[in-house]
């Protein structure tokens, strides 16, 4: 099948045209190769390491949820110019699928991580970019029964703000960072809301709004509809397809991972620490990555300098 066909295939099947999504999305076809496709690859991030390992297997379409263009115009030089090169020399493709995946009703992350919890009969919620971008449901369950099922559905831990009822009724599903739009599950009637992530003063807010909130994990959280996604396309092409998984292990709590920073020997590379309202970041240093400001962990991927750190950081 040729590229521009199955370019077709998904922007229907995923309403490309239709879906409201943030600018910087650019859902669809995001970099063109020749036109031949022999082996899909998905991921979650078009992130320069994801690339390399799509290349080693030979994957020459890539399907992403988070791509190339995020951080909005860039110049072609560093980290975009060896990304360009990578993926011209490998005549890989990028097929890039934001809010239009999170919302597919059989194939979407919210769907999808809401049948691994055992929900069923979602109704759409959680307006955002002209669309209800969330699910929510009627159920009965104990909160810390619904966090066990969670952390089996994301395969890790799943860190909770319990604000609301011992006995959840109102769950909201909203994958990726949702944190930060806690008020406005509340103001919907949720009274558990489950998402990836949110900035520190989210915590707070769900326990002043008595709802209880679900940190998961973005990346956690947005694994679900690349899988299905790509695994749909490899039935119908007949292509091999393979998860590149390059997980950032990130759900929420920068000031907890800032305590652990401060408490590191001598020895360890310097690292800033800037205070940002209710929040906190880390400063870039030779070597490393950064936090920015109250932005999602996911910007901090590369902000310790070891694994142990690394390791110590989310409990």
């Amino acid at each position: 099948m040729h590229l521009h066909e199955v370019v077709k295939y998904l922007d229907d099947l995923l309403r490309t045209r239709e879906v409201g999504d943030f600018p910087q999305a650019m859902n669809g076809l995001q970099f063109e190769n020749s036109g031949s496709i022999s082996r899909i690859g998905a991921a979650v991030d078009a992130t320069e390491a994801v690339i390399r390992e799509a290349l080693e297997a030979q994957v020459d379409f890539l399907i992403v949820h988070h791509g190339l263009f995020w951080n909005g115009p860039q110049r072609v030089t560093d980290a975009t110019y060896r990304k360009t090169r990578l993926l011209m020399d490998a005549d890989m493709a990028i097929y890039s699928a934001h809010l239009p995946l999170d919302i597919h009703p059989q194939i979407g992350n919210n769907a999808l991580l809401a049948s691994a919890i055992g929900f069923k009969n979602g109704e759409p919620f959680f307006e955002t970019s002209g669309q209800p971008v969330g699910l929510r449901f009627e159920e009965e369950i104990n909160r810390e029964v619904l966090r066990d099922h969670l952390e089996r559905a994301v395969g890790g831990p799943v860190h909770m703000a319990p604000g609301g009822p011992v006995l959840a009724r109102k769950i909201g599903i909203v994958t990726g960072g949702a944190g930060g739009d806690i008020a406005k599950a509340a103001a919907a009637g949720i009274d558990t809301f489950i998402t990836g992530e949110g900035p520190h003063w989210s915590y707070t807010a769900a326990e002043e709004l008595r709802v209880n909130l679900f940190y998961a994990g973005h990346y956690a959280t947005e694994t679900f509809g690349v899988k299905a996604l790509a695994d749909l396309l490899s039935k119908k092409t007949a292509l091999p397809w393979q998860f590149i998984d390059h997980p950032t292990g990130l759900s929420i709590f920068k000031q907890r991972a800032l305590i652990e920073v401060e408490e590191w020997p001598a020895s360890a590379p310097e690292v800033g620490i800037l205070p940002f309202g209710n929040s906190f970041s880390v400063q870039r240093t030779p070597g490393m990555g950064m936090c920015r400001g109250s932005a999602s962990m996911q910007h901090c991927a590369d902000g310790f300098p070891n694994e142990t750190a690394r390791d110590l950081r989310w409990h």
